[in-house]
């Protein structure tokens, strides 16, 4: 089981902006990987445009952002489609506990009606 730390992040400038650089766990090909992320917080005001260091408020909207990452209330499942749920979770799962009747007018349903219309 992974440990899990508490993320600062790293606010910076760029383009105008104050920038928060941070790492959050996604779902890619059914495997949750970890990625840097970059998120624009708010522009530069032109009295901190020479500063290195963002302001207290900028420091205080970037820990709001940080804060489902950091209470663990985030979770990289819910970065994945519905048409991923249903193709790697769900249907798996039904196979075991439905009969295979049930399941086959539940692939069919999916099928012809709904994954055209909430897949993505």
């Amino acid at each position: 089981m992974r440990r899990h730390r508490k993320q600062s992040g790293y606010i910076y400038q760029r383009a105008g902006w104050w920038v928060l650089r941070y790492r959050e766990d996604i779902v890619e090909n059914g495997q949750i990987t970890r990625r840097q992320l970059a998120k624009q917080i708010e522009p530069v005001s032109s009295q901190h445009k020479r500063c290195k260091r963002p302001p207290l408020e900028i420091q205080k909207k970037a820990e709001q952002l940080l804060q489902p990452l950091n209470n663990h209330t985030y979770t990289p499942e819910a970065t994945q489609t519905l048409e991923q749920f249903v193709d790697r979770v769900y249907f798996p799962n039904a196979a075991n506990q439905k009969r295979a009747s049930t399941l086959q007018g539940y692939r069919a349903r999916w099928e012809s009606q709904l994954r055209a219309r909430c897949g993505h």
